[in-house]
């Protein structure tokens, strides 16, 4: 027996088992459970219990985790990051811009 709290977009982000302390966020949801939820598949319904996540929900969270993927990457080669906005400004575009063509070249490797 524990509690799992969601935030205010209704995802999971923790569980514990002892009861809340009161200084959970006043925008969370604390939730009693049997068993920890599984926090990608699982979401809070807005009545006090659990829900399955929607196709969309899990293909939202996979999209946003791949992107964060990338620009973890992106980020983590700051020569490479210099050099590309370099680039982009002899092109005359934005690191936006430079930042989209370059992610879709290298979705393509």
């Amino acid at each position: 027996m524990g509690y799992a709290i969601a935030g205010p977009d209704n995802i999971f982000h923790s569980w514990i088992r002892h009861p809340p302390l009161p200084f959970v966020r006043p925008d969370h949801f604390v939730v009693q459970v049997d068993n920890p939820p599984n926090f990608r598949t699982t979401r809070y319904d807005g009545a006090g219990s659990i829900r399955s996540a929607t196709a969309q929900e899990l293909a939202d969270v996979d999209a946003e985790q791949q992107s964060a993927k990338e620009q973890r990457e992106l980020d983590g080669a700051k020569m490479l990051k210099a050099v590309v906005l370099w680039q982009a400004q002899l092109h005359g575009k934005t690191a936006q811009q430079a930042r989209q063509e370059i992610l879709a070249i290298y979705r393509t490797l």
